[in-house]
């Protein structure tokens, strides 16, 4: 299980070698060790270094998050998943013509994703999407571009990102087609985000991007080494890289949030000057939806691997891939 802390005055301690949750207000609970795959705290959550050291010798990353869900540190032993010839690989996979092959399979998957998702909604609704088409035009612009390997590596990166920025402005628009009307929005906002459908979609892009670099950390892939997007300091740029495959399991969970009128304009908090969070009666109907949700069977494949497996599966076939590159 993942062990979500985020009440204003909760406590998390140890107990009878079990963590100890003691929220502000209810009930304190004890939770088994061996059930806790991860630790996410949101703000104003104390932590005894007992909990932290329980974690740290069980190999259970424990996580910081932000107002609206994203990682911004955690507390871990320190020790990478897997040897340092990964690591040192991918430093020049990361710069590699191989690096680039690699994250264009990336862009195209998360666009197919995006393509299969849209129509397995139009079947569903017995409508047809008047947006769709555009997504599968650029699709297939992205698909049959061939990379020229002569131009420098940063005009290269610059190309895909910008066919991927705009198959992404064509995905919202057909995207905000399957919403119902109370969950439609005029355009894709982040930092606040505008409506309710951004603002949830925004907190569960962040709880995604804790569960991918747990992954490629238990992989031993850096996820501070990314192939598309720049090194930033602080920024964890090959999660920001692999992610674009799993956006489309966030995207299906608010979908069916929406749709099943899961939250209502309560859960919602409205800032001064635009824009809006996620509230505290929000927070944790997005947690254990989400939770829930990664643990299923990803819908339509042969294997029936849970979402959070898949996940670490893609990141050991990357630690792979980078453990044989030959930069030579």
């Amino acid at each position: 299980m993942q062990l979500f802390i985020d009440s204003y005055g909760a406590y998390l301690g140890v107990k009878d070698e079990m963590f100890w949750v003691k929220p502000q207000h209810s009930t304190p609970q004890l939770v088994a060790v061996p059930k806790v795959k991860c630790i996410f705290l949101t703000r104003g959550v104390s932590v005894s270094t007992n909990a932290m050291r329980m974690a740290i010798e069980n190999s259970i990353p424990m996580l910081l998050l932000d107002a609206i869900g994203k990682p911004i540190g955690q507390v871990w032993s320190g020790q990478f998943g897997s040897i340092a010839t990964i690591r040192r690989n991918q430093a020049f996979f990361a710069e590699s013509n191989k690096g680039i092959d690699w994250i264009k399979k990336i862009i195209e998957a998360k666009v197919l994703n995006q393509i299969q998702l849209l129509k397995y909604y139009e079947k569903e609704q017995k409508s047809i999407n008047p947006y769709l088409l555009d997504l599968e035009i650029e699709y297939e612009k992205l698909r049959r571009k061939v990379i020229d390997f002569t131009l420098p590596k940063s005009e290269i990166k610059a190309t895909l990102r910008g066919l991927e920025g705009f198959s992404g402005k064509c995905y919202f628009k057909a995207l905000n087609f399957v919403l119902p009307k109370n969950w439609q929005f005029p355009t894709r906002s982040t930092r606040p985000a505008k409506d309710m459908f951004n603002c949830i979609l925004n907190y569960m892009y962040g709880m995604l991007y804790s569960f991918v670099e747990l992954s490629l950390m238990k992989a031993g892939v850096d996820p501070y080494v990314g192939v598309l997007h720049a090194d930033q300091h602080r920024k964890p740029a090959m999660v920001f890289d692999i992610i674009e495959c799993y956006r489309i399991y966030v995207d299906e969970a608010c979908i069916a949030l929406a749709q099943h009128e899961l939250l209502s304009e309560q859960d919602f908090q409205r800032l001064d000057g635009g824009g809006m969070w996620l509230g505290n009666s929000g927070k944790p109907i997005v947690i254990q939806y989400f939770s829930k949700f990664l643990e299923a069977p990803v819908r339509g494949k042969k294997e029936k691997h849970k979402r959070t497996t898949q996940i670490d599966l893609d990141s050991f076939a990357l630690a792979t891939i980078l453990k044989k590159y030959n930069h030579e």
